[in-house]
């Protein structure tokens, strides 16, 4: 039950980046592919290619996202004339399932779930995203993927599947994100309130309606300031 007389009272959450290592995870396996077809020069490039094909594929035609992360892969493959396999795809999409979640990510959200309904929005598919949401060991009330509503963030089209699909109006939500473009942004653009998660933050501001903060341990934090 929600304490809180002018906050919201839903907490949707971006997953890779936000509540799992993502990056950690996906660049590391990059590292390995590339070191096991090309050696270690030139990995730099091959990953800032695979990252930069990855949101240009979001933007056409609707894919799931397990055919977005192969698709990047080649291309990345591609621009060092390395040829991927099939292999290849598969050791990338596994190091997307089995993204450890931040030290503070479960506790925050237990925390969180005694006030307030917990959501994820993700640029995911529910096969990619099933085993990140059992890692992080915590109920979700609801987990909103692209796959369901054919749209990648930042597109409104997934805001507004979940507010749909929640039952709520902007006003009602929080949202938390680790990407101002593809979460921050698209948020406040629709009225939804927002934090930025800046792991590498040195200063942290706790004004509910621009927050950035260094980890998920502050979001329980600037909501308690809303208590009356």
């Amino acid at each position: 039950m929600n304490t809180f007389r002018y906050g919201p009272r839903v907490v949707t959450f971006d997953c890779y980046g936000t509540l799992v290592r993502w990056h950690e995870s996906v660049n590391f396996t990059l590292r390995e592919i590339f070191a096991e077809k090309h050696g270690s020069g030139g990995v730099n490039s091959f990953i800032k290619t695979f990252h930069h094909a990855r949101h240009a594929l979001t933007e056409g035609d609707f894919k799931r996202y397990t055919e977005i992360l192969a698709g990047a892969l080649r291309c990345a493959l591609a621009s060092q004339s390395l040829i991927g396999t099939s292999d290849d795809v598969e050791k990338l999409l596994n190091a997307v399932q089995t993204c450890p979640p931040f030290p503070e990510t479960k506790s925050s959200l237990e925390e969180l779930r005694e006030n307030y309904k917990i959501v994820i929005i993700s640029n995911s598919d529910i096969f990619l995203i099933t085993e990140n949401i059992a890692a992080i060991g915590v109920i979700f009330d609801h987990v909103i993927v692209s796959e369901k509503c054919a749209a990648y963030k930042p597109s409104p089209v997934i805001f507004k599947y979940m507010l749909q699909t929640i039952g709520a109006v902007p006003a009602d939500v929080l949202h938390v994100g680790a990407s101002v473009t593809t979460d921050i942004a698209p948020a406040t653009a629709l009225g939804i309130r927002s934090v930025l998660v800046a792991r590498d933050c040195q200063s942290v501001g706790l004004n509910f309606h621009q927050s950035i903060v260094p980890d998920l341990s502050f979001i329980p934090k600037i909501l308690r300031s809303e208590m009356l």
